[in-house]
């Protein structure tokens, strides 16, 4: 829905992913499309979109649907849900969905990806390039000095880490760092595990936040599937209470990003085809296939 799965009262694009090129179903024949705006809490079911037009993603067909959230009830989460009626196949029926949340208030992010995928930060554009780091002296950091890159990644330093890696570098080298104390194992969190998480993450928001070397929170690092509900609780904390810093995972299991775009802001996908020695087109190849299951409409800065 958008980058962040965040409403408030401008309208939004619904993008619904359709498996039908080159098939009979192409233009809609034979298809009932429908999206279901469902709210989280009650299950009750606030309004119905009928109305779309279809797009061409990457190698998606893909139905827009215009949804004008205004009338919502704020701060409050609702269920996106697409369903598909075949009435060629017996009216095999079909469905899909995710989650956003009616802001409160409008925000004016500092940090944000446009719809066209653009990162902006504080105004203007920004485009990452950064390298892992496991330790950074001065030696090392007088390198990053005047060179191409902006960001590095660390693993879960303190404050006075980051302060140094941006201090030394005069202003040019941010940190995305890793996650600290927060257990993100358990595949179906309970009410409490959810607040442990939430108390946990919170201690390194506070930490972490108004460090001006500081740009984002590295959420996973090749998480199975089972862990998503337990990230998404990190993401949605790190929304509400840091909205101006993104969580930014690695995921090798590209395939599957349909189900991991819950838990994220924005992405890296690190099958490494350089390291490998593949051939340069594996990025591409890499790189088409994850854009293709996000219907391209998430950010995504890669790791080759």
């Amino acid at each position: 829905v958008t980058w962040r799965q965040e409403v408030f009262k401008d309208e939004v694009e619904v993008l619904v992913d359709l498996d039908i090129i080159d098939s009979i179903f192409e233009n809609g024949m034979y298809l009932t499309i429908t999206v279901e705006i469902i709210d989280e809490q009650t299950k009750e079911v606030k309004m119905v979109l009928r109305e779309y037009t279809f797009r061409n993603v990457e190698d998606n067909r893909v139905a827009v649907f215009e949804w004008d959230p205004s009338s919502l009830p704020k701060d409050k989460f609702y269920i996106v849900q697409a369903r598909t009626v075949n009435s060629l196949f017996d009216n095999k029926t079909e469905t899909a969905y995710t989650t956003v949340k009616k802001l409160a208030s409008k925000r004016n992010y500092k940090f944000y990806v446009d719809k066209n995928l653009i990162a902006w930060d504080n105004g203007k554009k920004f485009f990452p390039l950064g390298l892992y780091v496991q330790y950074v002296n001065d030696t090392d950091l007088e390198l990053f000095r005047n060179s191409p890159f902006n960001l590095i990644k660390l693993p879960g330093v303190n404050a006075a880490a980051i302060n140094r890696v941006y201090n030394k570098t005069n202003g040019q080298v941010r940190v995305i760092n890793n996650i600290v104390g927060v257990n993100t194992e358990i595949a179906n969190p309970s009410d409490k595990d959810k607040e442990m998480i939430r108390a946990n993450i919170t201690k390194n928001i506070n930490a972490w936040k108004d460090l001006p070397g500081f740009f984002g929170y590295y959420i996973a690092d090749e998480p199975g599937v089972y862990r998503i509900k337990s990230l998404r609780e990190v993401t949605l904390t790190i929304r509400e209470l840091d909205p101006d810093h993104v969580t930014w995972p690695a995921i090798n299991n590209r395939l599957e990003l349909r189900k991991y775009k819950e838990m994220f802001d924005v992405v890296g996908i690190d099958c490494y085809p350089v390291q490998h020695y593949d051939d340069l087109h594996a990025i591409w190849v890499m790189a088409r296939q994850s854009r293709s299951r996000m219907i391209n409409n998430r950010a995504m800065w890669n790791i080759p």
